[in-house]
């Protein structure tokens, strides 16, 4: 019975030719899964079958990144995280160039975080050296991918002990 009625619905969705965009939302309309346009708020129409509208919020979002314990060329162990803010402002670019565009800006940053303290010593890395590195580096590449980073922020910034313990 249920599989009778994800079929019902499936059909549904496709043979109702309209989509409805909101204020908040932006889309992108497919031609037998060429030719991406880039749509925005209102009601579109697609032709069942041939075309197809993938929706998604663009309002800002916020992602939390993961610490990471990184030395500097002096061999201080620092324990950093961050905060980045961003919100999709092309959806045909992001469609088209990027496959998971919240985990690809993540591990992005992280990377340039690491690139970023690995590269310096501790006098030179800060949290304002840090954030202005960031945002330099990241803007392009995330406007290429169709996402506008609007802020980042370093949430944890500490000096980390190492301890191992040894077994036998």
């Amino acid at each position: 019975m249920e599989a009778l009625v994800n079929l019902i619905v499936s059909l549904w969705n496709e043979l109702f030719p309209w989509v409805k965009i909101e204020p908040w939302q932006r889309g992108v309309r497919t031609f037998l899964g060429h030719w991406p346009q880039h749509i925005g708020p209102g009601i579109w129409w697609a032709l069942p079958f041939v075309q197809t509208v993938e929706v998604l919020e663009t309002t800002r979002d916020v992602t939390k990144l993961m610490a990471q314990s990184l030395e500097t060329t002096d061999g201080v162990r620092l324990l950093i995280s961050g905060v980045l803010s961003y919100s999709i402002v092309n959806m045909r670019l992001m469609y088209i160039n990027v496959q998971d565009y919240e985990e690809s800006l993540a591990v992005y940053t992280t990377g340039l975080i690491g690139d970023f303290v690995t590269s310096h010593d501790s006098e030179e890395v800060t949290k304002d050296s840090l954030c202005a590195y960031i945002l330099q580096e990241l803007k392009p590449i995330a406007l290429g991918w169709g996402i506008g980073v609007h802020d980042f922020q370093v949430a944890d910034f500490s000096e980390a002990r190492v301890m191992r313990w040894l077994t036998s």
